[in-house]
């Protein structure tokens, strides 16, 4: 582990941490005491992607930062999917803190998203939220980093005192998001979270905010498998139809489906 904080290169460099990983995993797989720090020496190792040699080598190769960035994803995945196995809460926590101070990185949340158990990402569902808007999101987006909370907090709950100020603080940002493709993204993850946790004032709000953001340019007519779960996550969860129907903006949105095809399915 205290080797490869020689090499220069960050992209060989975490897969030579992954292999650390992968043998110690095979050789020891009750010893878990070079995996933390393995994943911490990342972090630290961090700002050599924004160095100078870095952004000069992409520059000759024409590779874009993000487009780099991409390729360590595989490797931060495989750390971290070793680091959370029968890890407990308060690795996470050390883990998040460690993130945060050393990289701040969307990418690396993304990966600790993904890699911790949903019961304890919905633990700190406020903590994230925040987390997510302060990162830096280049290599990873936002709206991909609300989606993947919005994954976990469907598995499981978060604290019912926390889950309208989580809704508010998520959907304020998503509502702005002008890609279609973005928007209807999170919104796909989003639908099941008001079903669950609140009445047909919240769900009723949602779903206009999808037709609004789905009629202009007819964006809809790209967008049909979403939408159909989306309308599916919203009878799964809501029984009673004369609920159902007495929301404004559910024969609208089930105008959008305008091909006749889709209407039956």
């Amino acid at each position: 582990t205290n080797m490869i904080r020689g090499m220069g290169n960050p992209l060989v460099a975490i897969y030579a941490r992954c292999y650390i990983c992968r043998v110690g995993a095979l050789v020891a797989p009750h010893v878990r005491s070079h995996l933390l720090p393995n994943l911490f020496d990342f972090f630290d190792s961090y700002k050599q992607l924004e160095s100078t040699s870095v952004s000069n080598v992409l520059a000759m190769q024409r590779v874009e930062t993000a487009d780099y960035l991409q390729l360590l994803v595989p490797g931060i995945d495989w750390i971290l999917q070793c680091v959370s196995n029968r890890a407990s809460q308060a690795i996470l926590e050390n883990v998040l803190e460690r993130s945060q101070k050393m990289c701040n990185s969307a990418l690396v949340l993304h990966s600790v998203l993904t890699a911790f158990e949903p019961a304890f990402v919905s633990a700190r569902s406020i903590k994230f939220v925040e987390l997510i808007k302060e990162c830096d999101d280049t290599g990873v987006s936002r709206d991909s980093l609300y989606r993947t909370l919005g994954m976990n907090l469907v598995l499981c709950d978060p604290v019912e005192e926390e889950r309208l100020t989580v809704l508010n603080e998520v959907w304020k940002v998503v509502t702005k998001l002008k890609n279609p493709l973005d928007y209807i993204g999170c919104a796909e993850v989003w639908i099941e979270y008001p079903c669950k946790h609140f009445g047909k004032r919240e769900v009723n709000t949602f779903l206009g905010d999808i037709i609004r953001h789905m009629t202009p340019d007819r964006a809809f007519e790209s967008h049909y498998p979403q939408l159909q779960s989306i309308m599916a996550k919203v009878m799964a969860h809501m029984h009673n139809f004369s609920i159902v129907f007495s929301m404004d903006k559910f024969l609208p949105f089930v105008d959008i489906f305008q091909r006749e095809s889709i209407k039956e399915i």
